[in-house]
């Protein structure tokens, strides 16, 4: 009721306006000047002594009236029915609970209809709220339908429509969790709509807002890397990070928080080292998109790496998301980092600078290039033989690559 009001405020209503019921007028009246209306009665009581006949009189009236009241309540069972569900109506916290609030709330949504808007109430991150009051948010209104299915107002409140916003696969988990893993949520959760869930798919959205929060980040311009790979350029790097994030918002397992936390940021740093990989001290992180995406990701992800997993195992990639031609180089730089303890960053066979060495990772054939330009060079590597890209889950090798690098490279 709180947070209703509170929005309540926010529109253009008039208070002076709203009709409320006279007993819910009295009995708050009462609630809130007790001593008052209590006072006059007192002089009734005399201090010392005296006659209780005129306290007496006025109490016998009160019986009689009350046993007449009583009597008829008995002689007629809907009445009796009807007076054991008002009583619920005055339990202070109830669901069914009907107060000077509940009823001032229902007069100022009556007044916003009279000017023909529709009156929707949206509950949004249910699933980011105590589990304890998910379900009983969920309840109160389905009881509150149910009282009166028949009526065409659909919950005490008056809203034409009521829709909670929320991950449904979070609240199915909370469910499982909270009341066991064999309990049939699908059962539980269809009564709250009538035809099915609404499945908000706003992917060409989230691609524009995925190029607007990359546009928007603002490196030190001495961090070279930040500059050179993500800001100026559309090189191959920055190509894959928009994909990954693309995928990952695709399959949930990334959201918009996520990424806005680096939206329009000027203090991002993204670190420039040494590998010093197998007795190299002259190859960088820069020079590898894998690792790249790697300590990007982290970044989003609040440096947390074991949610970076979690996110790429959510995640396949669709056919149709980019071309073949890429998606070989895509795949071929997951097996630069898998399968670099065997191929040591060697392109060429012995005393020939122009025949490339062919590499074999789990059936995959491959062979390493170098590209120069932008002020640092790149390692890249393509697959080579039959094979067709889309069959292979890139994803996975992502995964793999880096779990390696979390275990390989501090």
């Amino acid at each position: 009721k709180f947070d209703i009001l509170l929005q309540l405020l926010t529109k253009d209503v008039v208070f002076d306006k709203i009709d409320l019921s006279r007993d819910l007028v009295l009995t708050q009246f009462i609630k809130d000047n007790f001593i008052e209306v209590l006072s006059p009665f007192l002089n009734f009581i005399p201090a010392v002594g005296g006659s209780l006949s005129k306290v007496m009189d006025k109490l016998l009236k009160l019986k009689t009236k009350y046993d007449a009241f009583e009597s008829e309540l008995k002689s007629d069972e809907l009445k009796r029915a009807t007076a054991f569900l008002d009583e619920f109506t005055k339990i202070k916290g109830s669901i069914y609970e009907e107060d000077f609030y509940t009823n001032l709330i229902q007069g100022l949504i009556t007044q916003l209809k009279e000017k023909e808007k529709e009156l929707i109430l949206v509950i949004d991150d249910l699933d980011r709220i105590d589990p304890e009051h998910i379900f009983r948010l969920l309840n109160v209104f389905a009881a509150q339908v149910d009282v009166n299915p028949k009526d065409e107002q659909e919950n005490k409140f008056g809203f034409d429509k009521v829709i909670f916003v929320c991950d449904i696969d979070n609240i199915r988990n909370i469910y499982k969790h909270k009341y066991g893993i064999e309990t049939d949520f699908n059962g539980y959760i269809d009564k709250f709509y009538s035809r099915e869930l609404f499945e908000f798919n706003a992917q060409n959205i989230i691609n524009n807002y995925v190029e607007q929060i990359l546009i928007s980040i603002k490196a030190p311009i001495s961090n070279t890397t930040f500059n050179v790979f993500i800001i100026k350029t559309d090189f191959d790097f920055k190509r894959t990070l928009k994909l990954v994030l693309k995928t990952m918002l695709f399959y949930s397992a990334i959201n918009m928080r996520d990424l806005f936390r680096v939206y329009n940021r000027s203090d991002l740093e993204l670190p420039e080292y040494n590998l010093e990989l197998f007795g190299y001290s002259n190859i960088y992180n820069s020079e590898l998109d894998v690792i790249l995406l790697f300590d990007f990701l982290k970044i989003i992800f609040g440096n947390n790496i074991d949610k970076v997993l979690l996110a790429l195992k959510k995640c396949k990639l669709s056919k149709g998301i980019t071309n073949k031609s890429y998606l070989n180089r895509m795949i071929a730089n997951t097996l630069l980092v898998l399968d670099m303890k065997k191929h040591q960053f060697k392109r060429f066979k012995p005393n020939n600078r122009e025949d490339n060495i062919k590499y074999s990772f789990e059936n995959l054939s491959y062979e390493i290039n170098k590209d120069y330009g932008l002020n640092r060079e790149m390692f890249f590597a393509n697959l080579v033989g039959n094979v067709d890209e889309f069959e292979i889950d890139y994803f996975n090798l992502l995964y793999r690559s880096f779990v390696l690098i979390n275990q390989t490279i501090k």
